[in-house]
């Protein structure tokens, strides 16, 4: 693994929709904001659950910043495992109810941090 990478902070934003990513929306645009000029820039991936969410995101001029967008549905457990392989420094942050239970199972093995936003109930705890 390079230096960088160890040094990174990496930050998975999961959304179920357009009115969630709104609501993550600030928190994204900060961390873009505040790393932008220097060496180790967070990286930012944002997952959606749904089709129309993600549709709607594209149009949005933040798309272009984050350096990666996925649609859950097609995430695989190995994608998830290579991904915390490659950013161990990540925090995962689910806005709303839309919970992956084998992303937190895989948060928990990987010792990731979870963090909700604006949740109505919380069944588990890291």
């Amino acid at each position: 693994m390079s230096d960088q990478k160890s040094k990174q902070s990496s930050y998975w934003f999961h959304v179920a929709s357009a009115g969630e990513y709104q609501q993550v929306k600030p928190l994204i645009e900060q961390l873009i904001l505040d790393f932008k000029d220097k060496p180790h820039k967070n990286f930012v991936r944002l997952s959606f659950s749904s089709k129309n969410g993600l549709a709607w995101a594209k149009k949005d001029s933040l798309y272009s910043k984050i350096n990666q967008v996925v649609r859950y549905p097609f995430l695989q457990p190995w994608k998830i495992v290579s991904f915390f392989v490659n950013h161990p420094n990540c925090q995962i942050v689910f806005s709303r109810n839309d919970f992956m239970p084998d992303l937190i199972f895989l948060a928990k093995v990987f010792k990731v941090k979870i963090l909700g936003i604006n949740l109505s109930r919380l069944n588990f705890v890291n």
